[in-house]
Formats: C-alpha cells, structure tokens, sequence
C-alpha cells in the first residue's frame, strides 16, 4: 500500500526538519505514541498502540534513517512488530521539504507500507483508512506545535 501526500506548514525548513527528527516532538505527534527514543545516530525505537477494526495492536517499531540529506531530504525505513503476535510491518518512506517562504515549508512524502500477520485479514480498504486518519492526526499535531513556537497547545 502506497500513500503519498503533501501539506504547507508554518516554519522555516530548517525547523521542520529539527521538529521531525526531535523524538519529544514526534511522541507528541504520532497517534498512539507511548515512547520514543534514539537507538543510535539514525535509529529511533519506540512503541505505538493501535486499533485496527476489533484488533487492538502495541507494536514496538525501529526506524532507521537510510539517507539524509539536510534539511530538504529523509529516507527511512521502519520495523514494527505487535507484542501480542497479531502482525507486523514494514514501510520504507521519503519526506521532501520545499521552502515555500521563509516561514513556510511544504513537506511532501511517500509511504510504501506492507502488513502481515492477523491484522493483514482486515484487508487494504481498511488499513489505508486507518493510515490516513494517523496521517492527519500526525501533521494537525506537527502544525500546531510548529504555530506554537515548539511547545504542543
């Protein structure tokens, strides 16, 4: 499953691309988000919990920064796996960012997201619309956090 998108945020370049490699800000961000932390230079490691159709799922995720190019270009790769053995997946994505204005970025990115497992049962339909509500949450939280100087409203 491919999902791709784009949105204009408030903020300089520079500081959206701190914002998205800042772990605090990303746990803020991401739904369901209970920990984040940096592994090493490049790897980030944490838990996200979510329900998908009557699955409730806690996966611990690895993403790995593959290539970086500051501040306009991240490759990434990321490994998650439910605790509770219901599945598991795999998304490889690239985030571009497009000074627009000095205080204005467009981040455009793509993400190739493969699931498996008993979670996989539910079906496409359903998970590509579970993946964009957790994209819209994501960038409403990053949005906001970059209007608010750092700090989430």
């Amino acid at each position: 499953m491919i999902i791709e998108s784009s949105i204009t945020l408030d903020g300089p370049v520079k500081e959206v691309w701190e914002k998205l490699l800042d772990p605090a800000c990303l746990k803020n961000c991401i739904p369901g988000c209970e920990s984040i932390s940096v592994r090493s230079n490049g790897e980030f490691e944490g838990t996200v919990k979510v329900k998908i159709g009557p699955i409730k799922a806690r996966f611990d995720v690895v993403l790995t920064i593959v290539e970086k190019q500051p501040p306009v270009r991240l490759v990434s790769k990321a490994l998650g796996r439910d605790r509770f053995q219901t599945g598991r997946f795999t998304q490889e994505n690239q985030l571009i960012l497009e000074e627009l204005h000095p205080n204005r970025t467009r981040l455009t990115y793509t993400s190739e997201i493969t699931i498996s497992g008993k979670i996989a049962t539910f079906g496409e339909r359903v998970f590509r619309a579970k993946a964009k509500e957790m994209e819209e949450n994501f960038l409403a939280s990053l949005s906001d956090i970059l209007k608010h100087g750092g700090r989430k409203p």
